[in-house]
């Protein structure tokens, strides 16, 4: 299984239109999960990393490999399946596959892996997918992505944005050691909001979105003075026309008003914003997609919801 070409026949035939080809392709996964799981994974690995192959197998079997990671049913969760040395391996090598990668998608799915292999990894409740016996955690990833998320040390604006999401996406697994790495985010964040390339602001931005709604309120209460700048970052976003980009941000700043409305107070205070940019996005009528202004609607509706005497 661990054979690149048959590695590839197996992906193609899971995709296949022809149902008798795809459930024996889908046995044959089953089979391997089931009494293979070193080689299957590594299979994947290998796909996944090897350019020659079609890129859309390469995106089905980091799915895959990401499913097989994910915490689960014993038959599902084969990563635990492994001994802790073959763990260890997988763990260093998606890291270091993860900052060697030049396609920025699958950059991105790599990252995906491993932020659900970190939520396994880390699980105090549940040792199969812990990397040691009677180790929970995994002490190098953290320290790997500040590296890689910090504007100021990488210079690979792709990577630095890659990383900087990535390092999102872990902050619920890691929020202990997050919270005592304090100087360490707070470089992270102030680089990258500071940054020219606008992309790598947002990452900041939805980055500084994420702690809040995790982290304890006397860890993210310091943010509250990126208020300003996180607006300016939204605005900037619309000027650019990067849409996408903005409806992120604006889910992100939803989730806020929901959870934390309090991070907004003191902005709200002194100068209004972020509802002044926002009822400016409600009242554009053309340029933006509608799903802007009903989403920049939205949070002035929550917000209010949340904190009514604002309004007085």
């Amino acid at each position: 299984m661990a054979n690149a070409s048959e590695m590839v026949q197996l992906l193609t035939a899971l995709s296949s239109g022809q149902n008798q080809e795809r459930q024996q392709a889908e046995k044959m996964f089953q089979t391997a999960k089931a009494g293979n799981p070193d080689s299957l994974i590594l299979g994947l690995m290998a796909i996944i990393s090897d350019e020659s192959v079609d890129e859309a197998l390469r995106r089905q079997a980091a799915v895959l490999l990401r499913q097989l990671v994910t915490k689960g049913s014993d038959k599902d969760f084969a990563f635990a399946k492994l001994q802790p040395n073959v763990k260890q391996e997988i763990a260093a090598e998606l890291l270091r596959r993860f900052e060697s990668m030049t396609n920025q998608k699958m950059q991105q799915k790599i990252g995906d892996i491993i932020s659900k292999l970190a939520e396994s990894v880390c699980d105090q409740e549940d040792q199969r997918g812990w990397l040691a016996p009677g180790q929970c955690g995994w002490p190098t990833l953290l320290q790997a992505i500040f590296r890689l998320a910090d504007c100021m040390q990488n210079t690979n604006t792709v990577l630095c944005e890659a990383s900087i999401r990535l390092l999102k996406d872990v902050v619920d697994a890691f929020k202990t050691e997050i919270s005592a790495a304090q100087a360490q985010l707070g470089g992270v964040v102030q680089n990258s909001l500071q940054h020219q390339d606008v992309k790598i602001r947002c990452a900041g931005f939805v980055l500084v979105c994420e702690l809040v709604g995790i982290l304890d309120k006397k860890v993210w209460a310091p943010l509250t003075v990126t208020g300003p700048v996180l607006t300016q970052v939204l605005v900037q976003l619309c000027q650019a026309n990067l849409q996408e980009e903005v409806q992120e941000c604006l889910q992100q700043y939803l989730e806020i008003a929901s959870v934390e409305p309090d991070f907004f107070k003191h902005q709200l205070l002194q100068s209004m914003e972020p509802a002044k940019t926002l009822a400016t996005l409600v009242k554009t009528k053309t340029g933006l997609e509608e799903g802007i202004r009903n989403m920049a609607m939205e949070w002035l509706t929550v917000y209010c919801e949340k904190k009514p005497k604002w309004l007085f």
